[in-house]
């Protein structure tokens, strides 16, 4: 039982051994993608001393569709086949400069809310619903009206089309979605445009279909409601969520040790010896009752 009870010490030590370095590491890392992105708006003119419109998140959009490689057939350092659980980082798509709408949206989203915009992914799907006929960008709200901005790996057509008109949720008037099979709810109003002719559903912020996917669940998920500010951030800050994950373990794990160790001292009797030593211990109280 001795020996049980060693081994079980021995391995919530290990656990937060593991867990603090981790908390440290993802923390250095937060810190070095901020610096890549306030180097990478620096370098393109863009700082928050500019007033947030339209056009401010246009030129950042367009600050990355060109310098990002989207040809995945010539990428030389990530691939959409070995890609993390929580997708690549903000810090290593900037390096590396490779990916598609996802990957581009994700750089736009984390660029525009260092600038102080209201920033989420969005996603738009075709009328098969299928990912290949999908494509993600980025939605902004300035002074409560909503924007959409495009991001990357895109048509020309398409590009102009969100630049030159104010294109947002409003343009698909969704009532209600039940399933892939029945389409009978799916409702569009206004003008018969580019995005409307071409998508019929939208979802807002974490891409939960692809979460998913990664446990074999092939779902199509949707989420119409878009996510507060802190959950934007957070959805799109790999090295953040890992941060805070980590430092929950890392703060669990204290607290074991510490109910341990008040018990351990109960059980041997120190907490009343030191309620006799004199001086400035004198005094101390450590939650034993009177009997």
């Amino acid at each position: 039982m001795l020996r049980l009870n060693k081994i079980k010490q021995i391995g919530k030590i290990f656990v937060l051994i593991i867990s603090i370095y981790y908390t440290a590491e993802n923390f250095i890392n937060h810190l070095e993608e901020l610096s890549a992105i306030k180097t990478f708006l620096q370098d393109n003119r863009l700082t928050k001393k500019q007033k947030l419109s339209k056009v401010m998140a246009e030129k950042v959009s367009e600050a990355v569709r060109k310098c990002f490689n989207t040809d995945d057939k010539s990428w030389k350092y990530l691939s959409n086949k070995d890609e993390p659980f929580l997708r690549y980082s903000v810090l290593e798509l900037l390096k590396y400069k490779e990916g598609k709408c996802g990957k581009g949206a994700r750089v736009i989203v984390k660029l525009l809310q260092h600038l102080g915009f209201d920033a989420t992914r969005i996603s738009l799907f075709g009328r098969d619903l299928s990912s290949n006929s999908s494509h993600t960008l980025v939605s902004i709200l300035i002074s409560g009206k909503e924007y959409f901005i495009d991001s990357i790996n895109s048509s020309e057509e398409f590009n102009c089309f969100v630049k030159e008109h104010d294109v947002n949720t409003r343009i698909f008037g969704l009532k209600s979605f039940n399933s892939r099979k029945n389409t009978s709810s799916q409702h569009l109003y206004g003008e018969n445009n580019f995005i409307s002719s071409h998508f019929i559903i939208y979802s807002y912020g974490i891409p939960f279909s692809q979460i998913l996917y990664k446990f074999g669940i092939e779902l199509e998920v949707f989420n119409f409601s878009r996510p507060p500010k802190f959950i934007s951030n957070l959805a799109e800050s790999v090295y953040l969520a890992k941060f805070i994950f980590f430092l929950f373990i890392t703060i669990i794990c204290l607290i074991s040790f510490g109910l341990k160790w008040r018990q351990s001292l109960k059980e041997n009797g120190i907490e009343r010896t030191v309620q006799y030593i004199p001086g400035k211990f004198k005094n101390l109280n450590l939650g034993v009752r009177k009997q």
